[in-house]
C-alpha cells in the first residue's frame, strides 16, 4: 500500500536500517535509511530505490545534495 508509513529494520547486519514509507515491502515514498558503516540517505524513493530529492551523507563533512 502507498504511503503506508512502517518502520523496517533489516534482520542481518550488513543491510541496515530503513524507516519510512513503503509499497509491496520496498521503500517507497519519503524514508531514510542507514547503513552499518555510517552513510545515511533521506530522501525520496521508487519500489526500493533511492529517486527523486534527497540528501547522502557520505561521511562526516562529506555529502551529496540533490536528485538521484
Amino acid at each position: 500500500m502507498v504511503g503506508k508509513n512502517a518502520e523496517i529494520v533489516f534482520s542481518k547486519e550488513h543491510m541496515g536500517r530503513y524507516v519510512g514509507k513503503i509499497s509491496k515491502g520496498l521503500p517507497h515514498g519519503f524514508g531514510v535509511k542507514t547503513w552499518p558503516d555510517g552513510k545515511k540517505y533521506q530522501g525520496y524513493w521508487f519500489k526500493g530505490k533511492m529517486n527523486g530529492k534527497g540528501e547522502l551523507l557520505i561521511d562526516e563533512g562529506e555529502s551529496y545534495t540533490g536528485e538521484f
